[in-house]
């Protein structure tokens, strides 16, 4: 059984479909037809709209090719990745199946194995991780120094927080220099981030891994990563709220109890909508990140000043005007705090913000409130 020799074997530390896609598309990165209407063209631009989560567009470009060349695999896995991300696992099964089948050579038949290796992790069945594994040496079997099988083991792994066999995996697509370099690299600067953040709690590890967080998600994070008791202290508690007193959309969360505590605390940016819901599955963005980081290192440090110390300041920022709502927030953070940055004089305050590099600034602000 061919496998990295280290894999099972490496101690535990950390889950994302998006990257293995362009895994499971064409090896190359430029499509080498002049042709448009041809099934290798419908199939590379299935993948391209898979990697930008546009499903509808991506399960046309699949059926295209099927219908210019039937029982054409690379189609088939793809279609087999759609029904996944809907979440049609039964479908996506039973289309990968048809890829195996329809697969002519070694390398796409190694692809399959890999294409149900993605299944199994987006499913997350009973022993699910069992089955990656276990397609991931049926895969090498077919395709000896496989990349893309390397990086779905590593997505697995990451998934299941197992972070040190992920990294080994990552690791090895280095090692073997071919294809997904910066993929691999990438995924590893996310391993490396999520060491320096060190989630605590099963929560915290598991939104280390969304590329955007939600305000639930924040609120989740908040109550599980944050000395909150220092929020608490500074500013009390209204305890007359209560669950049955949350917005629709919150009430029946699963993170519900942590979206209450954060309402209780009357957190500014992670309050009540105006539409009077709370935006449990909304993102949130960077400046609106600031906004919330802000104002717990105000009540958790007692410095309400600093609400005033950036009135008549200059934004650093080209992307952030002084007169923006937001400005006062990201000032605190990034100026008086020092747990938020910008890059090349810009602040991208409409991006959203990633997991792990939430719990890093959150990390920033708990050593940040202890000087004081």
């Amino acid at each position: 059984m061919k496998r990295l020799s280290s894999v099972r074997g490496w101690s535990l530390l950390a889950a994302s479909v998006i990257v293995l896609l362009g895994a499971c598309g064409p090896r190359t990165g430029v499509y080498p037809f002049g042709e448009l209407d041809v099934p290798e063209q419908r199939v590379f631009n299935g993948f391209a709209f898979l990697r930008k989560e546009r499903l509808s567009d991506a399960q046309r470009e699949f059926e295209q090719a099927l219908h210019l060349r039937p029982k054409y695999s690379p189609a088939y896995r793809g279609l087999g990745l759609v029904y996944g991300m809907k979440k049609d696992f039964s479908r996506a099964f039973d289309l990968m199946g048809r890829a195996g089948e329809a697969a002519e050579d070694s390398l796409n038949r190694a692809l399959v194995e890999v294409g149900m290796m993605s299944l199994y992790r987006m499913e997350s069945g009973a022993g699910w991780l069992t089955k990656v594994e276990k397609r991931f040496d049926q895969a090498l079997s077919w395709s000896g120094e496989l990349p893309e099988a390397y990086l779905e083991l590593g997505l697995a792994y990451k998934k299941a927080n197992r972070f040190h066999d992920a990294e080994g995996a990552f690791t090895e697509i280095v090692k073997l220099n071919k294809t997904l370099l910066n993929e691999a690299r990438e995924e590893l600067e996310v391993l490396k981030k999520i060491g320096e953040a060190d989630p605590r709690s099963d929560l915290g590890k598991e939104v280390a891994l969304v590329k955007r967080i939600t305000r639930a998600e924040c609120a989740g994070l908040l109550a599980k990563e944050f000395p909150i008791e220092r929020v608490q202290t500074g500013t009390g508690l209204n305890t007359r709220l209560q669950l049955s007193g949350l917005p629709p959309d919150a009430r029946k969360h699963r993170m519900k109890e942590e979206i209450l505590l954060v309402l209780r605390l009357d957190i500014q940016g992670l309050g009540v909508l105006a539409d009077g819901s709370f935006g449990a599955e909304q993102y949130l963005t960077r400046a609106g990140f600031a906004t919330v980081m802000a104002d717990l290192l105000v009540k958790a440090g007692g410095t309400p000043e600093l609400k005033q110390r950036y009135i008549r300041s200059e934004s650093p920022f080209q992307d952030v005007r002084s007169n923006s709502p937001h400005f006062t927030s990201i000032m605190i953070c990034y100026d008086w705090g020092g747990i938020m940055e910008g890059w090349q004089g810009y602040f991208h305050p409409m991006e959203t913000i990633s997991g792990v590099d939430a719990l890093l600034v959150l990390r920033r602000a708990e050593n940040r409130i202890k000087e004081k």
